[in-house]
């Protein structure tokens, strides 16, 4: 199964249905179901079924990324000193989100860039505490 490396913060945005797309500096042929995993940890934390990819403005795509991380006066100094804005960019569209309860850390066998692979037959499944003792 394909993957999509992103960070946590957006990871839940997008499962939490804040937002129904991510924004890439890449197209991609990619359609279906897919996992959504965490850059550099390996978890996943729910699955999408990616519907669409359309072009958006460089200016959309800098804007997407506005968090508690990355605030509208970084975003503003970004396109200001940026010469790329003539760049295309492109929103990644989703529906059937599914957060899983628990994230879990999936074995990748092939990793791409933004792509990975992986089995999630084949993972180390997290879990709740359902109770303090």
């Amino acid at each position: 199964m394909l993957g999509l490396l992103m960070k946590k913060e957006y990871i839940l945005d997008v499962l939490n249905k804040r937002t129904s797309f991510d924004a890439r500096l890449y197209d991609s042929d990619v359609r279906g179901k897919i996992g959504l995993i965490e850059s550099g940890t390996n978890k996943l934390y729910g699955y999408v079924n990616m519907v669409d990819v359309h072009q958006i403005t460089y200016e959309d795509y800098v804007k997407w990324h506005i968090s508690d991380n990355y605030d509208l006066d970084l975003a503003a100094l970004k396109l200001q000193n940026d010469n790329m804005i003539k760049r295309n960019a492109y929103a990644y569209d989703f529906e059937n989100q599914v957060l899983l309860s628990a994230p879990t850390i999936v074995n990748l066998s092939h990793v791409s860039k933004i792509w990975v692979e992986f089995d999630p037959n084949n993972s180390n499944k997290g879990f709740v505490q359902e109770s303090l003792f």
